[in-house]
């Protein structure tokens, strides 16, 4: 009775263990796959080149929060002394940096443009002008030699 009794309890001991170590490679896995959707996400921010672009990433910080807030406890101690919800709102902050920067490059590049066709048009005026100054150098020229004759 006494061997069945220490095997019942090798084996609850047992089951128990191993519970704890699959609840353990799970939460493991849990908290490196929102580790890996956070970097994801931070290196796509600084990549994008077009808002469209951020307002995809906006709703994958959407899908992340929707699929870790049940274990926002859990990243919480992993994150320590950062949280859950201070890792979103990093995101979301760099999110609305880039906008802005994706705004400064877009009005900058009208303004480039605005002024390569203003360049343009100074080019062609100054052309006018050269050409209509090479002319009037060579009727003032010719007009000298007129007059040298004529004297």
């Amino acid at each position: 009775m006494k061997t069945v009794r220490t095997l019942f309890i090798f084996v609850l001991a047992s089951a128990i263990t191993s519970v704890f170590v699959h609840a353990q490679e799970s939460d493991s896995k849990r908290i490196h796959s929102f580790k890996a959707s956070v970097q994801t996400i931070d290196s796509a921010v600084f990549s994008a080149t077009e808002a469209h672009q951020l307002d995809s990433l906006k709703q994958h910080i959407q899908s992340l929060d929707d699929a870790y807030h049940a274990d926002q406890d859990l990243v919480n101690i992993a994150l320590h002394p950062g949280s859950y919800q201070s890792e979103l709102s990093r995101l979301n902050q760099i999110i609305r940096i880039r906008y802005g920067e994706l705004s400064l490059i877009e009005s900058q590049s009208d303004q480039l443009s605005q002024l390569s066709t203003q360049l343009m048009a100074y080019e062609k005026e100054l052309s006018r002008l050269t050409d209509a100054t090479d002319s009037l150098a060579s009727v003032i020229a010719e007009s000298r030699g007129n007059e040298g004759k004529l004297n």
